[in-house]
Parts: C-alpha cells; sequence; structure tokens
C-alpha cells in the first residue's frame, strides 16, 4: 500500500508538470488504485462527495490513506506483540510448574 502512495504521488508530479492531469483529476485519480476500505476511510476523513469532484483533493485524500495505514500498521504490530507476550507467560507459567 505504501509502494502504491508512494508511486502515484511520483508519477503524478510527472503528469502535473506534464500538464497531463489537471487538479481536480488527481484525487479521483489516486481513489481509483485505492483498496474499497482506505477509499471509504478518505472519504470519511475529508469529506469527499462522489458528485463533487472538487472535493477529491489529492493531497487531503493521501493523508488520510497515510493515517489509515499506520493505524493498520500499528495494529498489526500489536496483535503480534500480545500473541508473543501470550506465548511468553505460558513459558514462564511451565518454568514456574
Amino acid at each position: 500500500m505504501r509502494d502504491y502512495v508512494h508511486n502515484f504521488t511520483t508519477y503524478l508530479a510527472r503528469a502535473v508538470a506534464a500538464g497531463n492531469l489537471s487538479d481536480l483529476e488527481r484525487g479521483r485519480w489516486f481513489m481509483r488504485g485505492l483498496p474499497i476500505e482506505y477509499c471509504r476511510h478518505a472519504i470519511e476523513k475529508t469529506g469527499a462527495v462522489a458528485d463533487e469532484p472538487s472535493t477529491f483533493v489529492f493531497e487531503r485524500l493521501r493523508q488520510a490513506v497515510l493515517s489509515r495505514m499506520t493505524a493498520v500498521e500499528g495494529a498489526e504490530r500489536m496483535s503480534v506483540l500480545s500473541h508473543q507476550n501470550t506465548q511468553e507467560m505460558q513459558l514462564v507459567q511451565e518454568l514456574r510448574q
């Protein structure tokens, strides 16, 4: 997911510099490449409205997606740590017996 955001941002800069993409199109194209759960999150966080292209502001959408990715990665880390802690507690209990 981070690769998509990075690559899109890089290609976007080139397309804008060449005059191939308008400001209004940037956010829409970005959203097209996202998984649905990230689209929903970005729309919710930015207030973007499907029928109003001017609400799809690329930088705001990108920031919303990055914050979602950070939250997901943090939750995954916590899950791994929780599992490791459980295993350590079981080992301690076994050693105490």
